[in-house]
């Protein structure tokens, strides 16, 4: 069983800074008024996450620091701290933090913590702090004027009775949560169900897009290659005939040169020379004329069909998003699913756990304490 080993207190009411020891059993704190007793036990109330100012006899958070603490360079903000060493099973120690920025900080063993973290490892090894095991100053009195339904109250609190009834309420309003939420996860899902018919709808028109773009694509293909192949022929017919001009233009040459070994002969064949040469020379122009025309309108197809091939990567996009949402849709739904799943077998927990609850009268008050051994006087 757990039991306070020791506490330090830094810049924490009138405290500067101490180090209180306490041994394993009764511990009793004597001293005259205004050395800091009840300072003492507002520390222990402080670290272990009493919330209530007025227990604390206070009307704010950092009039908890003292009033001669320095403030950081860093930040100009003053800082106090309680923490509490415990001894037993295993060691355990808790600190709490206080700023003049009213900011509160938790530390569980060195690590930082909420302050329910803290009360959950403190309610596990029976040591949480409540009305009935922490009395301030101030409530004895309060505590000898209680009328008999205050009394039972107080010996259902003891005994654990309001434990029960807390969680049964508590219960209940989760209960009440948890059918919230399995209605609005039946409308969400209605929701997507009809989502996910205007998708299926969405997909068939994308899919028979698709199908006219793919036609479009194979018949765009076909009529630019049948243009490339007579653009293609025509090329090699032209370059034949560039070729045969060529020969027939050598054989000419050849013929010159003959005709300038004989003087006489050559004026006559020198004109007709020349007219056949003019007459070559005028159809190689309009071979030249044929090749400019043809590599315009292969520049043209080149441009076509780039522009195909932008209006194709833009379908693949949006196909490319439509299954990205579908995928997204799907995920949702799962996780609906396994959130409903999870809620019913929380219920079914709770609805287990609410038919172990009994309610007792003053009667069975007296039988429960007996049964751990303590008569209601005792408790």
């Amino acid at each position: 069983m757990l039991y306070l080993d020791s506490i330090i207190l830094h810049n924490f009411k009138s405290f500067r800074h101490a180090n209180i020891k306490f041994g394993k059993g009764f511990n009793c704190i004597v001293g005259p008024n205004g050395s800091g007793k009840s300072n003492i036990c507002d520390s222990l109330l402080f670290a272990l996450g009493e919330s209530s100012l007025r227990r604390m006899r206070l009307t704010s958070f950092p009039q908890l620091i003292n009033s001669h603490a320095k403030p950081k360079k860093e930040d100009n903000v003053k800082r106090a701290y309680v923490k509490l060493s415990f001894r037993g099973e295993e060691p355990l120690e808790i600190a709490r933090i206080i700023k003049s920025n009213n900011k509160v900080g938790y530390r569980l063993n060195d690590r930082h913590a909420t302050r329910q973290d803290v009360i959950d490892v403190l309610r596990a090894k029976r040591c949480e702090i409540n009305e009935t095991n922490a009395i301030t100053q101030g409530e004895i009195g309060t505590l000898l004027s209680l009328n008999a339904k205050e009394r039972r109250g107080l010996i259902d609190v003891a005994a654990g009775i309001k434990d029960f009834d807390d969680k049964k309420s508590a219960s209940l309003k989760e209960l009440e949560k948890v059918e919230g939420s399995i209605s609005e996860a039946g409308i969400m899902l209605s929701e997507r169900q009809g989502f996910l018919n205007e998708l299926a709808k969405e997909k068939e028109d994308a899919e028979h897009h698709i199908a006219l773009t793919n036609s479009i694509k194979e018949t765009s293909y076909t009529i630019l290659k049948s243009r490339e192949k007579g653009i293609m022929s025509e090329y090699e017919s032209s370059l034949a005939l560039i070729k045969e001009r060529e020969k027939k233009r050598n054989d000419i040459d050849g013929k010159i040169k003959e005709a300038d070994i004989e003087i006489e002969s050559l004026s006559n064949k020198r004109e007709a020379a020349a007219k056949s040469l003019n007459e070559r020379s005028i159809e190689v122009g309009s071979t030249n004329k044929l090749l400019e025309s043809a590599n315009r309108d292969s520049a043209v197809k080149e441009s076509q069909l780039s522009s195909a091939k932008n209006s194709i990567a833009e379908l693949e996009k949006a196909i490319a998003e439509l299954k990205s949402s579908r995928a997204k849709m799907v995920e949702e739904r799962t996780a609906n699913e396994s959130g409903l799943k999870s809620a019913n077998e929380e219920l079914a927990e709770k609805s287990k756990k609410l038919k172990l609850i009994d309610v007792y009268d003053d009667a069975g008050v007296g039988s429960l304490l007996s049964r751990y051994g303590e008569t209601p006087e005792e408790a």
